[in-house]
């Protein structure tokens, strides 16, 4: 009995949240392949993908707010805002996208609020890869549709 108590104060600490990857970490991931070996299992063909949770780090679920224009190959996320940036106050960075049974939305810009993960290291996310960062819904809590000029 006592050699199980003294075994709990390290039980307990490993559950807590795993450490953040180093910038070497990442690069590591990163590195073409790693991400061949990593995410297709050794070998690139349609259905291999192994899905970008299991691919790369991702933060624990959080909740998060922002703006979000989706739209064909585009999928704009602005954490923190209330309303669209004029194009020139922005780089475009952050993929977002829905998990599977999350409900999707038609094309056009959102501002909302939902529990999802963050990608804890820059990789090739989005359309054809162009974003370094994503971010993935789990839950949406709150979304509703900002007129046409993204006020």
């Amino acid at each position: 009995m006592r050699r199980s108590l003294t075994l709990l104060p390290w039980l307990l600490v490993s559950c807590g949240p795993a450490p953040l990857p180093s910038a070497a970490e990442c690069r590591a991931l990163a590195e073409p392949k790693a991400v061949i070996d990593r995410c297709f299992g050794g070998d690139v063909k349609p259905g291999n993908y192994v899905g970008d949770l299991k691919c790369w780090p991702f933060s624990a679920p959080e909740r998060m707010s922002g703006v979000w224009q989706t739209g064909f190959e585009v999928s704009d996320f602005f954490p923190g805002a209330s309303k669209l940036p004029d194009d020139k106050d922005y780089e475009i960075n952050i993929w977002l996208t829905a998990a599977p049974g999350t409900p999707e939305l038609a094309s056009g810009k959102y501002r909302g609020e939902f529990i999802g993960r963050r990608a804890l290291c820059d990789g090739t996310f989005g359309h054809l890869g162009a974003y370094p960062r994503q971010v993935i819904v789990e839950r949406m809590l709150s979304m509703t549709k900002l007129p046409a000029s993204g006020l």
